[in-house]
């Protein structure tokens, strides 16, 4: 008995570390991934805590699927606003930087302060990553701006569909434990 509840405990967290690290823009849904295959391995196939190879493959799928739209999002707004490689990547390390310190700048918002403030500075950063590696590349600040506006859209957007598949990879996880 005890060991089902911290079974469950431990999945929980995991859950709840993997959300909350993807909203930093770092690679959170596959510790919901692995948590569910741990609960696969670890779990007796007729226990209540079992995991399908169905259920496995699905948060699998929806973690690649999660990893692939965060991607797209980014390089294909600051690519549709015509900007260089060295965008896209300087975008992507700025998010990453940004993510971070947003955890540690407060926004002055109850609960969901933290989680606003690495949204919006892992944002600011890819503007800011995407802005400056055109910058570096000679182009004017005209065209720079509208490459850096895109990559802070583009996060936005990827950062918001990676935790839509990631809230449905925790929902799925979560009902096998009640089912």
């Amino acid at each position: 008995m005890w060991l089902t509840i911290l079974a469950i405990v431990l999945v929980v967290l995991a859950i709840l570390a993997g959300l909350s690290m993807t909203l930093v823009g770092l690679p959170g849904n596959w510790l919901i991934v692995l948590a569910a295959l741990l609960q696969k391995m670890l779990a007796a196939e007729d226990s209540r805590l079992a995991v399908s190879w169905y259920l496995l493959a699905a948060v699998l799928f929806l973690g690649l699927l999660g990893e692939a739209c965060e991607f797209a999002a980014g390089a294909w707004g600051v690519a549709k606003a015509g900007g260089s490689r060295r965008a896209i990547s300087a975008a992507l390390a700025g998010s990453l930087l940004g993510g971070f310190a947003g955890l540690w700048i407060p926004i002055p918002i109850p609960l969901v302060g933290p989680i606003l403030g690495a949204v919006l500075f892992a944002s600011l950063g890819a503007f800011a990553g995407a802005y400056s590696g055109e910058r570096t590349l000679g182009r004017s600040k005209g065209q720079s701006l509208p490459v850096g506006i895109a990559a802070f859209f583009g996060r936005i957007a990827g950062t918001v569909s990676k935790f839509g598949c990631g809230i449905v990879m925790a929902t799925l996880l979560l009902l096998s434990l009640i089912w």
